[in-house]
């Protein structure tokens, strides 16, 4: 049997499923993510990587298109 906790309202349910109607299941690593440098040096990379919106014209497009 697979067992699970889903947020609900402010509690949690536990969900019950037999393994046979379970195909898999996604779990987030989000925790496990190391930046490859500090928060100023991630924000600096940031802001100097923005560059202008482009400005698309009917010719433009069209040759992005194919």
């Amino acid at each position: 049997m697979f067992e699970m906790d889903v947020p609900y309202d402010r509690k949690r349910l536990r969900v019950r499923l037999p393994e046979r109607n379970v195909a898999g299941v996604l779990a987030g690593r989000q925790g496990d993510y190391e930046p490859d440098a500090e928060q100023e040096g991630l924000i600096e990379r940031r802001s100097t990587a923005r560059t202008e919106p482009r400005v698309w014209t009917s010719s433009a497009a069209a040759s992005a298109i194919s």
